[in-house]
């Protein structure tokens, strides 16, 4: 019964939106912006995934249909950089050879699919993102809905300890993807146990990750926009803390506001925002500084009978500097991983040993262990794919930078334009580089983020009349 009615409500949306697509197509850009962080909804039929993201894909497909179909043929931007296309079909073509020497063949290449399916939400924004305004409004979308997600991350947490329904209690005898995805709460062992927030994402610190990108462009949408900004940092911040994540407090911590500053300073813009900032981390502090003085809180109705919340959040943060033996015992776990990785990629050094060890994980002879990948996309990468998988990964990560940096030259002091470029740029070196800390890479956020870089530069260049737009 479920499933029919979420079947009735989703056919009558996408009639609506896709009525409203035909005449304007960008609205396609600022729905995948919305939704391309809700992960945990989704539906799995016949060995698919459904997410909201690849809705909005087989939305402009249609489009292009349709409008093809009955003459239409401007409104969207068909200047894609032909290099895009040569590596994406170069890497589709490198993990699919290396699908073959998989654990699981079939495994291998449903992550061949989901690879497909991120290279064409980056193509899809570069599409539809014909207009700097277009894009920025997109962002705002992207921005506002970071707002949801903050507050899903304190709901679940908060939640936990009254018993309150989740989200994922609506998703009983919907088939979904992610076995994750049916999980109300996400505990955090040890002594002290203690919820953490994961929002719509499947995974806390994939949920961390993604707020990495919304705070850094946060810092810089408030420039213009206050209100949405100071809200954004409020919630998301809360959000990050709640994750419990270290892997994504250290890629905002050291590799996030560095870059962010570095460009803010390099490209002379203002930054009397930080006023406000620091206002924020100090209301944020002091909430902090008052659950801490809740200490205990029973949990009625569930296996655990006490959270110490103060410990659990010292604990965490104090691991940052201090490690304690929890933390390096996580420290000696990450690093086997990293270290099988290696092995892997030594037994297949061009191809590696395929993907999809994390479902059928790869035996190693050399440890007697087996793999089921790496706290790092760039080991998995390597071990999954060998020198040719992760060397192309490299080259197009290389491409999307000097890309987006190249339109940064190009915009007005002080302007949105320039802002949000900066934002995008500090975001995706944050998130790439992060992802030596964790597995980010694979998400539809992260891939928006880089289309959305890219689209920008090239629209900026465009619209400035510079003859560069000719071989962008």
């Amino acid at each position: 019964m479920m499933m029919l009615v979420f079947t009735i409500i989703l056919a009558i949306f996408l009639i609506i939106l896709g009525m409203r697509m035909m005449s304007h197509p960008e609205v396609i850009l600022y729905f995948i912006a919305t939704v391309v962080s809700i992960v945990a909804l989704n539906v799995h039929i016949m060995g698919f995934s459904i997410y909201m993201s690849r809705i909005g894909l087989a939305l402009i497909v249609t489009a292009i249909i349709v409008r093809g179909a009955i003459g239409v043929r401007g409104e969207l931007n068909w200047r894609i950089d032909p290099k895009f296309l040569i590596l994406f079909a170069s890497s589709l073509s490198v993990q699919m050879v290396a699908s073959f020497f998989a654990v699981s063949v079939v495994e291998s290449f449903r992550q061949v699919f989901i690879y497909a399916s991120m290279m064409l939400t980056f193509l899809a924004v570069l599409v539809l993102g014909t207009k700097s305004s277009i894009i920025i409004k997109a962002i705002k979308y992207y921005l506002a809905f970071a707002i949801v997600q903050g507050l899903v991350g304190i709901y679940q947490v908060i939640g936990a300890f009254r018993r309150w329904p989740m989200y994922n209690d609506l998703l009983v005898g919907i088939p979904v993807g992610n076995a994750r995805n049916l999980e109300g709460t996400f505990w955090y062992p040890g002594e002290t146990f203690m919820p953490r927030a994961f929002g719509f994402l499947s995974d806390t610190s994939h949920y961390a990750g993604y707020l990495v990108g919304v705070l850094l462009l946060a810092l810089v949408v408030i420039t213009w926009n206050r209100k949405l900004s100071l809200l954004v940092l409020f919630f998301s911040g809360i959000g990050l803390v709640l994750s419990l994540s270290r892997s994504g407090i250290l890629t905002f911590v050291i590799f996030g506001l560095p870059v962010l500053i570095f460009l803010l300073r390099k490209f002379y813009f203002k930054i009397s925002w930080l006023k406000s900032v620091v206002i924020v981390v100090g209301v944020i502090f002091m909430l902090w500084l008052g659950v801490g003085l809740i200490g205990d809180l029973r949990v009625v109705g569930t296996e655990f009978t006490q959270t110490n919340i103060k410990a659990t959040l010292e604990g965490r943060a104090s691991d940052l500097l201090v490690p304690g033996e929890a933390a390096e015992e996580s420290f000696g776990t990450h690093i086997e991983t990293r270290l099988l990785g290696f092995d892997a990629w030594l037994n297949h050094p061009l191809l590696g040993v395929g993907m999809g060890v994390n479902s059928d994980p790869w035996y190693s002879e050399k440890y007697n262990e087996i793999w089921r990948g790496a706290h790092s996309h760039h080991i998995d990468a390597l071990g999954q794919t060998g020198l040719l998988g992760v060397t192309l990964e490299w080259i197009f990560m290389g491409l999307v930078g000097v890309s987006m940096c190249r339109g940064l030259k190009y915009t007005r002091r002080n302007s949105q334009e320039r802002a949000v470029l900066i934002g995008l740029v500090a975001a995706f070196v944050s998130i790439i580089l992060g992802n030596l800390l964790y597995h980010y890479y694979l998400n539809g956020f992260v891939w928006f983020v880089m289309g959305c870089g890219v689209a920008l530069s090239r629209t900026v260049i465009q619209e400035s009349g510079s003859i560069e737009f000719k071989t962008v």
